[in-house]
């Protein structure tokens, strides 16, 4: 597995293709620039000296056998290859190599439709449940993100699904928070992913859609809050508190929010997203760590090295 590979170590296994991109050396000479994935990880890759027939000849979502040897870049592995063809591979062996979300689609998404059941104001209720069944296929199949948290098959939902049950808990704590807002909020608030980008069958993001890349999915779902508010004649303040979470929820302008958070469930909607995304960085990089090491560094965690230490911290059965 990914996870396991260390420099010097020989490869010859299947994997998924996640990204592949052509570029050229120093010297004009063509080259893939690959990212190889399991179940367990991913890891860069680089296929040198790249003739004609295999410029075109792969793409993301592609299932590969790899021939070659792990080297380094900097201080990070990689993967140095020597052969790689397609395959066609069964269920079983697929299944190591698409890391998917720990809990089932199905039961998140009747979950969440629960919820939304229970949201008393209905014009905050009519908003949320629309937009969700819209996009329901793909809210139970897309990851989250395309490299960095929960990208998984279904992450996004699970993303929501957890940010969903820790808005559950924080709302008990702090009363004078409008819940409907809070849930509605967590559960629209990176739906619009569905449209940034452009994933295939197993969960794998192979590009951003036009729209994706010009406008983001923020500004997708103030449009789309708008259009279904616009249609269903709502007239309440709801859809502008709805939107004004949305457009703040990244919080600072560099991150992709052109307004901070003006009222205070927008401003918890922030917190529960950066949470339970760093949170996931955090998963992600202690359990693909051997044991008293440190994880290389975690772009999105300011570059840190994770440290897996040994102390058990689970509770007995």
């Amino acid at each position: 597995m990914i996870n396991e590979l260390k420099v010097s170590d020989k490869v010859f296994d299947n994997f998924l293709l996640k990204s592949v991109t052509l570029r050229k050396t120093r010297t004009g000479k063509d080259y893939l620039d690959i990212i190889l994935k399991d179940k367990s990880g991913e890891i860069p890759a680089k296929l040198w000296n790249v003739d004609t027939t295999m410029k075109d000849a792969f793409s993301a979502g592609d299932t590969v056998k790899v021939g070659g040897e792990v080297d380094s870049f900097g201080s990070n592995p990689q993967v140095k290859i020597e052969s790689i063809e397609k395959v066609n591979l069964n269920d079983e062996d697929m299944s190591k190599l698409v890391e998917t979300a720990p809990l089932n689609s199905d039961k998140m998404y009747d979950d969440i439709i629960d919820t939304i059941e229970n949201i008393k104001n209905e014009d905050i209720k009519i908003i949320t449940k629309t937009l969700v069944e819209k996009y329901k296929d793909k809210f139970k199949n897309y990851p989250a993100a395309k490299s960095f948290h929960h990208a998984m098959k279904s992450g996004l939902m699970y993303h929501t699904y957890t940010m969903l049950t820790n808005a559950k808990k924080l709302t008990d704590t702090y009363k004078f928070l409008n819940k409907d807002l809070v849930f509605a909020g967590v559960i629209l608030h990176d739906i619009c992913k569905t449209e940034e980008m452009q994933c295939n069958d197993i969960g794998v993001v192979e590009s951003y859609s036009t729209d994706g890349q010009l406008l983001g999915h923020i500004i997708q779902c103030v449009c789309e809050i708008d259009n279904v508010s616009r249609t269903l004649g709502i007239n309440s303040e709801v859809p502008s508190l709805l939107k004004h979470m949305i457009l703040s929820h990244h919080y600072h302008p560099e991150f992709g929010s052109p307004k901070y958070p003006m009222i205070p469930e927008a401003e918890i909607l922030h917190y529960l997203d950066i949470l339970d995304s760093r949170m996931n960085q955090m998963e992600t990089a202690f359990n693909n760590t051997n044991e008293n090491e440190f994880s290389n560094r975690v772009r999105m965690l300011d570059n840190r090295n994770i440290y897996h230490y040994t102390l058990d911290n689970k509770e007995e059965d």
